[in-house]
């Protein structure tokens, strides 16, 4: 629409709308103006007043949270907030800006378990100011709360009393949050659960006591163990001396029973070394570097085919990451799977065995062997556990379990996927 409009303010107006002309008093046309402002502004607030509830609405939301949070959280918390943000960093004098918060930051939440450290109910906690807590000592608060300022963030013991003057000791991780402006709002105090971390302290202390007692278990049993085997051997070898010597045919059958203990003691030395392994592997400190694991895998290959044909096994290795890790261990654990991945693929022709990682850095070792079904995953890492019969694939059971603990040792995790016939594919995450 164009408006052709003379200067005088009761003259005729003459509006061109759509190629027609329309005549206008002056003073109609201002008042539809008007109109048109009116039901604008109108727009304008209803769009205002919506974003107003949604942002109440967020805000409970937020609140219901926090609420949430405080009433079920098993730290030590307290919520502390402003009567108005102060912009602290732009402060000219922060002493009266620190005056200002000792009278108006309150104590707006508090949970049950804060409650009990300083002996007070809800009622008699909510609204106290930095003046009322540190009362008994408002430097010490001052200092707490211009440190806090400044960093944003603070971790901080402070000297303080409960209601009934008792002193007592604070530790907490104090957190600033701020409006949209940057300027500060409040602070949140997180005191972990005091009584839960000794708690736990306490439990570790005895499962550690309880891992060195099961290592020198095994350490003990092991070296008992070695003596009676070699007994066994030693009066072995005598008796066959013995049986030659008298050349008789009829003893066929107890050269047979001879090779059965001959057998059996050798398999017993095995799983002793297995037990040994354990043991070393839980009292063997990590060593953690930066580890190339391709170096690594190399050296397994080379060290599972020593004594096996190659001309049948088909070695894939992918692009395969840098760890933080033990690199003894590590070669261990790729020896051990390798191994694994050859020994139940050897029927296949030929055989293949891909080491490779996939994008967040998971390692794997897959193999076209026999596989196994996944029902019985979950015994498959424990010590002389057995899927197969030994007869067809010879072992102690002792190799994946070795795994699993390095694995872990590092913070890791390791999974497996299988299905008969198909192969398996072993795959390991560390921390």
């Amino acid at each position: 629409m164009t408006l052709l409009i003379d200067s005088s303010p009761y003259q005729p107006i003459y509006a061109l709308w759509s190629n027609n002309f329309y005549l206008f008093n002056g003073g109609l046309l201002v008042i539809i103006l008007a109109l048109f402002n009116l039901v604008f502004k109108i727009h304008n607030l209803k769009k205002i007043n919506q974003q107003l509830l949604q942002q109440i609405d967020q805000s409970k939301e937020t609140e219901a949270r926090l609420k949430l949070v405080f009433e079920h959280s098993s730290d030590d918390l307290l919520l502390m907030i402003l009567d108005h943000p102060i912009d602290w960093n732009n402060s000219i004098d922060k002493e009266k800006t620190l005056d200002y918060v000792f009278a108006h930051q309150k104590v707006m939440n508090i949970n049950h378990s804060s409650l009990q450290q300083y002996g007070a109910t809800l009622e008699e906690f909510l609204g106290l100011t930095p003046n009322e807590l540190f009362a008994h000592d408002l430097e010490q608060g001052r200092k707490l709360w211009r440190n806090l300022f400044d960093a944003g963030k603070l971790h901080q013991k402070t000297h303080e009393r409960k209601l009934d003057g008792t002193p007592i000791l604070i530790e907490g991780n104090y957190i600033c949050f701020y409006d949209e402006q940057g300027r500060i709002k409040g602070h949140l105090r997180i005191n972990p659960n005091s009584n839960l971390l000794k708690t736990l302290e306490n439990k570790a202390i005895q499962i550690d006591k309880l891992y060195q007692e099961i290592d020198t278990f095994f350490y003990s049993v092991s070296h008992d163990l070695r003596a009676p085997l070699r007994h066994i051997n030693g009066f072995l070898n005598a008796l066959r001396k013995e049986l030659n010597q008298l050349n008789n045919v009829e003893l066929s059958k107890v050269n047979h029973y001879l090779e059965i203990i001959d057998e059996s003691s050798q398999k017993m030395s095995q799983l002793i070394d297995g037990l040994l392994t354990l043991s070393r592997l839980e009292r063997r400190e990590l060593i953690l570097n930066t580890v190339s694991l391709r170096p690594l895998v190399a050296t397994a290959i080379n060290l599972v085919t020593f004594s096996r044909t190659r001309e049948n096994l088909d070695f894939k290795i992918g692009n395969l990451p840098k760890v933080k890790g033990d690199s003894i261990l590590l070669q261990q654990v790729f020896v051990n799977l390798i191994d694994n991945a050859v020994k139940f693929s050897e029927n296949r022709s030929p055989a293949i065995i891909e080491i490779d990682s996939t994008a967040d850095n998971t390692i794997f070792v897959k193999d076209n062997g026999i596989g196994f079904s996944m029902e019985y995953a979950d015994k498959l890492f424990g010590a002389f556990q057995r899927l197969h019969p030994e007869k067809n694939f010879p072992g102690t059971g002792i190799g994946l379990s070795i795994v699993q603990r390095i694995i872990h040792r590092h913070g890791g995790k390791i999974w497996v996927e299988s299905e008969p016939e198909k192969g398996a594919t072993f795959y390991f995450k560390l921390n």
